[in-house]
């Protein structure tokens, strides 16, 4: 298993007591934080996943999972028995 990331500068937390049903959560950004550490990831794209900790507290974390290659069928051309 990969290193746990947790985005440095970003934070999330449950919603105001006061706020409507419809909000969710809260995000903090800290900018001097958040964009020298964007530049560190490789990548146009950093996904990550909301999660909740054992003593109830909302955080971040990176999803660092990629895709696996897989070898695809070649193609053969000329082929005639296709059945379309």
């Amino acid at each position: 298993m990969a290193d746990v990331i947790f985005p440095e500068g970003l934070s999330v937390k449950d919603p105001h007591e006061k706020a409507p049903d419809f909000v969710r959560g809260r995000l903090s950004i800290k900018k001097s934080e958040l964009i020298p550490w964007l530049d560190t990831q490789e990548g146009e794209w950093v996904n990550m996943d909301i999660k909740r900790s054992k003593g109830g507290n909302l955080y971040l974390q990176v999803d660092t999972w990629k895709p696996t290659q897989t070898a695809s069928a070649p193609i053969v051309e000329g082929d005639d028995d296709l059945p379309f």
